[in-house]
């Protein structure tokens, strides 16, 4: 496991604290194209609907806002909208 997939399953811990958030899981993912890392995170919440929001190149720190911002409905910046799993 990376450092950020750590991160990612530590931020799943603590938001499976509070189910008010309705988050069942976080991904953390990563491949390689075309030469560059892309890196997402795969929100599921609850019932098994999915947000996934690119986080290639960002820090840990940045990774959190992205996910705080998603849940807490003000929408992430990175938020791919047309994204098939």
């Amino acid at each position: 496991m990376t450092n950020k997939m750590y991160f990612i399953d530590a931020i799943e811990k603590l938001l499976k604290l509070d189910d008010r958030n309705n988050v069942d899981m976080l991904t953390y993912t990563r491949s390689e194209k075309g030469g560059f890392p892309e890196e997402a995170v795969i929100i599921t919440y609850q019932g098994g609907h999915n947000v996934v929001i690119n986080t290639s190149g960002n820090s840990n720190l940045a990774n959190l806002k992205e996910i705080v911002k998603e849940i807490s409905g003000e929408g992430a910046q990175g938020r791919l909208f047309d994204y098939t799993l």
